[in-house]
């Protein structure tokens, strides 16, 4: 399996097709290693970049969350 932990683009360069031309290479490279799963996180905070995966062929499986313990350690 292949899976994308995190993909920014600056925020310059966004809405220019950088976004979708390094998921098409992500694609392709798994394509080439036989993987046949290809998945990514996405904070639930980040609704404009979930928008985004959705329109590049992802569909959201599951949520999570992340807790931290408020004691020392």
């Amino acid at each position: 399996m292949c899976e994308i932990h995190g993909l920014v683009v600056d925020e310059q360069y966004r809405n220019m097709g950088f976004g979708k031309l390094l998921i098409e290479k992500a694609t392709e490279w798994c394509s080439d290693k036989q993987v046949d799963r290809f998945r990514l996180r996405c904070n639930i905070k980040r609704t404009e970049t979930q928008r985004f995966y959705t329109s590049a062929g992802f569909n959201e499986i599951k949520q999570q969350k992340v807790y931290r313990s408020t004691s020392e350690l």
